[in-house]
């Protein structure tokens, strides 16, 4: 039996205004009226204090949190009509935050409305990577834990389908006061949010009681669980059996070498789901309780 979580829990104390921070560095240009309006408030020293008041008034007028399907709603209604987008002047834009949280360069051909010539993506992305490595908590802590290029991150071939710059948050990592920091935010609908650690027990014949693991990671799960049923991993899994697991006996008797593949042929990645496939992934998250 595996008891497996695919990520913790930790507290929420700020996060990082990624889309603002895009603004101010000039990767993200705003439409033409709200640009100005900005513009104005900086030249008369305001601009910090205004946002200050804003975020205040906001936060005093919000709804109640909401969550499941009533938060889903929120997040899929914004995704499908554009509403986080529709400040962003795309002329004039070369890089942008993702609703997946991370960072896409607006390249030519592969974005809607892509602007920046494909040989100048990477160098754009690394300029990004470096510049947001160097941002500081008020304690002089990185607030990034790590910033990665996808080359760092993606592999296969659907790796270009992810952001071209990847920011793990790091919402936990400090409590103290952000007043006065142009992009840190202490305002959430949440007090917690998902931690980057989660759970892991295993229990059953071959499993040594009181074994540790160090270091296992979520891609290991899936070549362990194979193993403790005696089958082999697959050649495309990045990951690998947490052998340190099981009895000498266990380990001697199988084989750790990944055999066969998993995945599909690769013409068959654009295919949508059959209606059979639909109604299955429904019947699940309708369980979960996602869906009513």
């Amino acid at each position: 039996m595996f008891l497996v979580s695919d990520h913790g829990f930790a507290p929420f104390y700020c996060t990082f205004d990624v889309t603002g921070w895009l603004i101010e560095n000039g990767y993200t240009a705003q439409r033409a009226a709200k640009a100005g309006i900005k513009k104005a408030l900086a030249s008369v020293g305001i601009l910090d204090e205004a946002v200050a008041v804003y975020r205040r008034l906001r936060s005093a007028v919000e709804p109640e949190a909401r969550h499941g399907v009533d938060r889903m709603r929120d997040v899929e209604d914004e995704a499908a009509t554009g509403k986080t987008y529709i400040d962003v002047d795309w002329s004039r834009t070369t890089a942008y935050a993702t609703l997946d949280g991370g960072i896409r360069v607006n390249v030519r051909g592969r974005e809607p409305h892509g602007v920046v010539d494909a040989s100048d993506a990477e160098r754009i992305a690394t300029e990004i990577r470096d510049r947001l490595a160097g941002e500081r908590f008020p304690n002089d802590e990185p607030i990034f834990e790590h910033v990665l290029l996808a080359g760092e991150c993606f592999s296969g071939p659907v790796a270009d389908r992810g952001p071209d710059v990847v920011i793990p948050p790091r919402t936990d990592a400090f409590s103290g006061p952000v007043t006065g920091h142009r992009f840190l935010v202490d305002r959430h609908r949440n007090s917690g949010e998902h931690g980057r650690y989660g759970v892991f027990v295993a229990w059953g014949p071959g499993v040594v009681p009181g074994a540790t693991v160090d270091a296992a990671r979520l891609i290991d799960i899936a070549p362990t669980v194979l193993f403790s049923l005696g089958e082999r991993p697959t050649t495309e899994m990045d990951g690998r059996v947490l052998a340190e697991l099981f009895d000498e006996s266990l380990r001697s008797s199988r084989s750790l070498d990944p055999l066969g593949s998993s995945a599909k042929d690769a013409s068959s990645l654009d295919e949508g789901l059959s209606e059979d496939e639909e109604a299955l992934v429904e019947e699940r998250l309708r369980g979960l309780g996602y869906i009513e």
